[in-house]
């Protein structure tokens, strides 16, 4: 479950960040949806970037889900915190800080891609962008809309598909292109 502050209770995520965090941990095999489905949002959250746990025998790996938050740019405690009177394999995540932008550190571990198949360049007719938001991809993605394109689509695990982006563009995208389309786990074109 993610317990969050947003502004009105003087937190700095958005909505939207917390969409994308939530996103991020499903793609990374994380479940971290509240009973209903839903982050929550709370008050108790403000001023608070830490992973509770209800049981001991969770503590490795809530600390190798703080890794994977930390990873991605959302800065939490490295060690949980113990609830008392917690339900049994109970674990929250707790963020009011927005992902830091790592995205032009290094190439993407997780992003919001999409795949085109435009005019030919000598590395091919066929281009991978990935941004670090989902707006932004959209609207790079419909800046040319005579070209054949993909969704934009969350892939996590960017840095395990072999990809090796040629530079950052547009939007500071990265961006490869090359002579056939790009397999999953990247979006099709249609």
């Amino acid at each position: 479950m993610i317990n969050y502050a947003n502004k009105q209770y003087g937190g700095q995520l958005a909505a939207s960040d917390v969409r994308t965090a939530t996103i991020l941990l499903n793609g990374l095999n994380w479940n971290v949806l509240g009973e209903d489905g839903k982050p929550e949002t709370t008050a108790s959250a403000n001023g608070v970037n830490e992973i509770r746990i209800g049981q001991e025998s969770y503590r490795s790996e809530a600390r190798r889900l703080a890794l994977d938050l930390n990873a991605a740019g959302y800065p939490v405690k490295p060690e949980p915190v113990k609830i008392k009177n917690a339900a049994d394999g109970q674990v929250e995540v707790w963020l009011s800080e927005p992902r830091r932008d790592l995205w032009l550190a290094a190439p993407p571990v997780a992003g919001w891609c999409f795949q085109r198949l435009g005019q030919e360049t000598p590395n091919g007719r066929h281009s991978l962008r990935c941004h670090k938001d989902p707006k932004t991809c959209q609207t790079v993605r419909d800046a040319s809309p005579g070209e054949m394109s993909s969704s934009c689509t969350f892939v996590a695990f960017i840095d395990k598909t072999g990809v090796q982006f040629q530079g950052t563009g547009t939007e500071n995208s990265y961006y490869l292109y090359a002579k056939m389309p790009f397999a999953s786990p990247f979006p099709s074109l249609p």
